[in-house]
């Protein structure tokens, strides 16, 4: 998916400076943790309640077991990927988002690829793995699962 390439979503997360520890780290990001994580190494004190998190690595809770991304424009299909350390899943919908950013999520195009090796989907193989990453682009959409 063009929209949703590795070389869009897998993007470096690089700090330097006061409380960043020399070295690198494989912990799984989301643009939603960049907020929250110079507020906490800048030392800004906030009682806002934000969508991301600060990586472990930096302080934070647990690392996450996996990230998402999504697509959502009225008048195109909605795109959702969802990652974790061992595959990338992609979700498409026939439908267009509407107006108000409703779509239909039952009719869809799905497949699933193991990291890095993205020429064989591997979905027949892993039927487990696509009902779960459904199951998360589903609940995120209901306002229910942050990732």
């Amino acid at each position: 998916p063009k929209g949703l390439s590795r070389e869009r979503c897998n993007v470096a997360f690089m700090l330097r400076g006061g409380g960043v520890p020399a070295g690198r780290s494989d912990e799984l990001v989301q643009n939603t943790d960049i907020l929250p994580t110079i507020l906490k190494l800048t030392g800004t004190d906030t009682n806002a309640h934000f969508e991301g998190r600060v990586p472990e690595v930096l302080g934070g809770p647990a690392a996450r077991k996996r990230v998402f991304t999504e697509i959502l424009y009225p008048g195109t299909p909605y795109e959702a990927t969802v990652k974790d350390k061992g595959f990338d899943f992609y979700f498409k919908t026939e439908a267009n988002v509407d107006e108000e950013g409703n779509v239909d999520l039952s009719r869809n195009q799905v497949s699933l690829f193991l990291k890095d090796d993205f020429r064989v989907d591997v979905s027949a193989d892993h039927r487990d793995v696509m009902e779960d990453f459904k199951r998360v682009v589903a609940e995120h959409r209901a306002g229910r699962a942050p990732v």
